[in-house]
């Protein structure tokens, strides 16, 4: 007997992949294991399922598992990734025994609703049913209508007026005591949700828009895309170019230099006789302090970005040179450096990222954040192959811009989790909610051209945006109201707020009009009333809606959203470690470096660490793959590859490499026989399911060894300076220390309390592996486990994982930044005083 099972989308891509790759092996999995294949929305594919029925059909008839194939015509709205009619017709023309079975029972929208769809659907040319004899898709609904229900198409004078409308209508259901999250705002095109947004928030109505940004075109990025040009030209010593710039970088507000005294340079270097003045020239030895710092500030930049990498130089600009806190256990801890408290540090950093500033704005300090993060990912993920300068990020922006290409951030806006929805019509698909308000129903708006893709599909698929015909257009309608669960409000306007007209939306016109439809006895119409365009009500709308377009938004919940970015998060050592670590910041650099996550380049520790512990990882996986252990030059090689995927600078690299060679052939010679088979190497326990009390914890733990039938001992290995005693060394090797043995009591917890390995096994012992050696000598560290550390850990996991959640990150420059300062502040944390 076959097995059943339901493959998603995602799953047939990687099966079809798997098969194409494995000789047709996919073939054999499914004649031996499955006998049905559930396609959830068939239609919308780009192809790999077609691809992949294309395997089956060469199979032999009588091994076939039987096929069923799920999709609705109608709702073919991704053209553009292969959606097509086609290919559900294509598939009768492989199977021809198949048997077509309509699903015309609906357990989502009341009996209205689905008969206005049934009668705007009606109106596309090309649809299933006019192309397969016999099939009937008449849909009929199988839920009462709640006595509230409404299905309705409303005129405004205005869009302002729609607007405003919306805005206070939604109100008016929360007060009756529907929740927010059941009502959504669907649109054709983004922009109309933005506009909206800001009158929702204006009447202090929880929402949820997720918007889609250019992040190239946010002002910060823009400056810093700028200084990066500046900083090019003075490399390549295009003066003249640098000095074209310098007007506009000097401007930015985050230098906080007086206007008078840019207009003062501005003046000299045109009042300087035939020969004008460059502003670099008069910077360096102007009579403003502060210019003068900016002058050494720039010259400097240019000097280290001639050597030093892309993302270095990055933070330079940005004014991010802190220490960078580890955000999981393969990165290393840093050993602070005395910095130069003379050094000019960029105020970047601190005008856009203070901590305060979350406060005055969080929506705009979080969106500007995810905008920095998404931009420098989008930098590391140019050129994998090369180490980046930055040149290389001028020549990235100039690519995208003169492509049209853009670097897209979904960035949430939002400031509750109860929050209504604002979605674009195709993000819409596969989601229902009680009420839906359909945007800005105008012919121009749904039938206009859409944005489209800058990037044409290849020349050998041949397919078209969703778009091109009259059909799609409709088919997105379609889908769009089909939404709505009990009320379904389609609005539209006679005239923008610019005075331009709008026509109404053809479909609406021809369902409204055709009698033969008979739509009005399910769908009320109300039209635009002259009396109300000419009253004094209309100017107050027109009035407020204005006002709350033209000023920023106002965000009346701080913590929520911040909470967005704490949805389905777990509590990992580092992070717990980061929290209680006083000497470097404690919750509030936990706070940003591990919640906010502010991008910076990874220390030189840090890459070293990654390298070597991807080494390490690259041992055990060769072992057991090939039942052997690797070559000791096949071993060194690999790290040198994961060296160079760290993107150092030369020097840094062949320095690093030269250390990383000598500690890893040192250690692999000492240690070759202690590598075994039955060794769990790089094991993650974010599927594990580790819950304590309503704590999530994750982790990933460098080696685990069985040391009994139902024992297991934790291994993590360190690089840095190897320790030998516990509690002993300098001042920083205590508190390092007293993070190292904690992170073993955790991976103790994370066995212990994992449901993959369901109470079999116990953890009494824990080793830190030196993998550099201390005078030739490899040093193994060893823990054993007291119960009372294991009580202490786990009290202090609830306690902060439970300010985590409340957003409660209290200061901590009070305490000594020492060993003795970490644990007074654990104490007053257990004891409750903080």
């Amino acid at each position: 007997m076959h097995k059943k099972k339901y493959f998603d989308y995602d799953d047939m891509i990687l099966d079809a992949i798997k098969g194409i790759k494995e000789n047709n092996a996919l073939k054999y999995d499914l004649q031996n294991r499955y006998q049905y294949i559930l396609v959830d929305e068939f239609q919308d594919t780009n192809g790999a399922q077609m691809r992949l029925l294309d395997l089956i059909a060469t199979a032999d008839d009588d091994n076939v598992p039987n096929i069923m194939a799920v999709g609705d015509d109608d709702q073919a709205i991704y053209k553009f990734q292969g959606a097509e009619l086609s290919n559900i017709l294509h598939f009768k023309d492989l199977y021809k025994q198949a048997e077509i079975i309509p699903i015309t029972k609906n357990y989502r929208s009341v009996p209205a609703i689905l008969d206005v769809s049934s009668h705007i659907i009606k109106q596309a040319k090309t649809r299933l049913v006019d192309q397969v004899s016999g099939l009937n898709k008449k849909i009929t609904s199988e839920i009462k209508c709640p006595e509230s229900c409404e299905t309705k198409s409303k005129s405004f004078p205005t869009d302002l007026h729609e607007y405003y409308w919306i805005g206070n209508k939604i109100k008016q259901l929360i007060k009756d005591g529907h929740s927010p999250r059941e009502i959504a705002v669907i649109s054709r095109v983004h922009k109309d949700l933005e506009e909206l947004a800001l009158i929702l928030n204006n009447l202090k109505i929880p929402m949820s828009y997720e918007r889609s940004n250019n992040v190239l075109k946010e002002p910060h990025i823009y400056q810093l895309i700028q200084i990066s040009r500046f900083i090019c030209s003075l490399c390549r010593k295009n003066i003249d170019e640098a000095d074209e710039l310098l007007p506009e970088i000097l401007s930015y507000s985050f230098w906080d230099i007086d206007r008078n005294v840019i207009w003062d340079i501005s003046v000299n270097a045109e009042r300087s006789g035939r020969k004008r003045l460059r502003w670099l020239d008069i910077m360096k030895n102007h009579e403003d302090k502060k210019i003068k710092e900016l002058y050494d500030f720039f010259i400097g930049l240019a000097s280290t970005s001639l050597h030093e990498t892309l993302e270095h130089v990055l933070d330079e600009i940005i004014g991010a040179q802190d220490d960078l806190t580890p955000d999981d256990e393969n990165e290393e801890d840093n050993i602070k450096t005395n910095k130069d408290s003379k050094k000019f540090i960029s105020p970047f950093k601190q005008y856009y990222f203070e901590r305060n500033k979350i406060s005055d704005n969080s929506v705009k300090y979080i969106r500007f954040l995810s905008g920095l993060r998404t931009f420098i990912q989008a930098l590391r993920d140019y050129k994998k192959d090369q180490t980046l300068s930055i040149e290389h990020l001028v020549e990235f922006v100039d690519l995208h811009e003169s492509n049209n290409i853009r670097i897209v951030d979904r960035s949430p806006y939002i400031n509750s989790y109860d929050a209504v929805n604002l979605l674009s019509a195709h993000k819409a698909k596969g989601l229902e909610f009680e009420t839906v308000f359909v945007l800005n129903c105008q012919e121009d708006v749904w039938r206009g051209k859409g944005r489209g893709s800058s990037l044409p599909p290849p020349v050998n698929l041949p397919i078209t945006p969703a778009g091109d015909t009259e059909d799609d257009q409709l088919r997105l309608f379609y889908v769009t109201i089909t939404r709505a669960k009990y009320n379904l409000y389609m609005l539209s306007y006679e005239q923008k707020s610019t005075g331009n007209e709008s026509s109404l939306l053809s479909f609406l016109v021809t369902a409204e009009t055709n009698d033969s439809s008979n739509i009005s006895s399910a769908l009320t119409i109300e039209k635009n009333s002259d009396k109300l365009k000419d009253s004094e009500k209309s100017a107050e709308i027109l009035g407020s809606v204005w006002q709350s377009i033209h000023k920023p938004p106002l965000i009346h919940d701080e913590n929520a959203v911040i909470k967005k970015l704490l949805e389905n998060y777990r509590l990992s050592v580092t992070h717990l470690n980061n929290f209680l670590d006083v000497a470097n910041g404690g919750p509030q650099n936990y706070f940003e470096h591990n919640i906010l996550r502010f991008p910076q380049s990874q220390s030189l520790s840090g890459s070293f660490g990654t390298a070597v512990h991807s080494t390490m990882e690259f041992i055990y996986g060769y072992l057991k793959n090939n039942n052997k252990l690797p070559g000791k030059d096949l071993v060194l090689d690999k790290f040198d590859e994961e060296l160079s995927f760290e993107r150092l600078n030369k020097k840094d690299f062949k320095d690093y490499s030269k250390k990383g060679r000598k500690a890893i052939g040192l250690f692999y010679d000492k240690k070759i026989d202690n590598f075994d088979k039955s060794h769990i190497s790089e094991l993650n326990f974010r599927d594990h399911g580790v819950v304590i009390g309503n704590v999530h914890l994750t982790g990933k733990i460098d080696k685990i060894v069985p040391i009994k039938k139902d024992e297991f001992s934790v291994h993590d290995f360190k690089t840095g300076k190897p320790k030998r005693e516990w509690g002993k060394g300098e001042l920083y090797d205590k508190m390092l220390l007293h993070k190292y043995r904690r992170q073993l009591v955790f991976y103790k917890i994370l066995i212990e309390n994992s449901k993959n390995f369901e109470d079999k096994y116990k953890v009494n012992t824990g080793v830190l592996e030196f993998v550099e050696p201390d005078k030739n000598e490899i040093i193994d560290l060893v823990a054993t486990i007291e119960e009372d550390e294991v009580e202490r850990t786990l009290a202090l996991i609830k306690i902060v994982y439970g300010k985590i959640m409340d957003l409660d990150f209290p200061d901590t420059s009070e305490y000594k930044q020492d060993l003795n300062g970490m644990i007074k502040f654990e104490d007053d944390l257990l004891e409750g005083k903080i």
